[in-house]
């Protein structure tokens, strides 16, 4: 595990192998070779603890946790563990062997559980709804309201884009949603949408100038390639003149002579 870091409710810890990053944010997790742009002004103390106690470690597993949004991140040979709750406005947790809290992102309190320092970790009552078939989901859901649904399953606003009256055909789409998984690349242009919405006119500007020149680039290296596969036959030919050096000069002052403005050479 390399750097850390965060933007807003969003961490990106550094990768050492094929894929760079992993990317933590409310909604889900991904691996990914691009990275949410960050802040100039530097990290903040949260990922500058984090970047203490895992950069350097071994990433062993990730697991999640009682089929809700929650990963639990264990480092090999690390007394500590770090668990991200990827509901609502997010939260990062560092739990030792027992599960017992020593930092926390953010400290909050409900009914049911609390996030404190040296109190046990919790996890929020979840109903699984991944392991229902589908007879058993639609009498789960059916009744129940959007806002309940969403609720109860965890969708957040995905469920504006996804919601139908009807229980069963909103149970279709619930499964297809979950046996489909976001590709790399979709992850990707997500990430890259949302960080142009966040440049200025003037990063535009840069970006757009950088874009320009790195096309340059491309037909720089194109051209260099076309000479380098022309220069042996070139310097052949500049050898050949150079070794006939004074035949040449006679023959270029007996064209200027005539009046001629082109020398054939055979």
């Amino acid at each position: 595990m390399g750097k850390i870091w965060r933007r807003g409710s969003i961490f990106v810890l550094e990768m050492s192998g094929a894929t760079k990053f992993l990317i933590l944010r409310p909604g889900g997790f991904y691996f990914s070779n691009y990275a949410p742009r960050v802040s100039s002004k530097g990290a903040d103390s949260f990922s500058m603890l984090l970047r203490k106690l895992f950069s350097g470690k071994f990433l062993e597993s990730i697991t999640q946790l009682n089929g809700d949004r929650l990963v639990e991140l264990k480092f090999l040979n690390c007394e500590w563990s770090l668990i991200s709750e990827l509901f609502g406005r997010g939260n990062m947790i560092i739990v030792d062997s027992q599960y017992m809290i020593k930092h926390a992102l953010a400290y909050r309190s409900w009914k049911s559980r609390e996030i404190k320092r040296d109190v046990k970790y919790t996890p929020p009552p979840f109903t699984n709804w991944f392991l229902m078939n589908k007879l058993e989901l639609t009498s789960y859901i059916e009744g129940l309201s959007k806002a309940e649904v969403s609720r109860k399953l965890g969708l957040g606003k995905e469920i504006e884009t996804i919601w139908d009256d009807q229980p069963q055909q909103l149970t279709d789409t619930l499964m297809e949603l979950v046996n489909q998984p976001l590709k790399m690349d979709e992850v990707e242009a997500m990430f890259k949408q949302d960080d142009l919405s966040l440049v200025s006119e003037k990063e535009k500007k840069l970006l757009a100038s950088l874009a320009a020149l790195e096309k340059s680039k491309e037909k720089t290296e194109a051209l260099i390639k076309t000479y380098e596969q022309d220069a042996p036959v070139l310097r052949k030919a500049a050898n050949s003149i150079f070794m006939d050096l004074k035949k040449w000069d006679k023959a270029l002052e007996k064209a200027r002579s005539q009046g001629k403005k082109r020398l054939k050479v055979s």
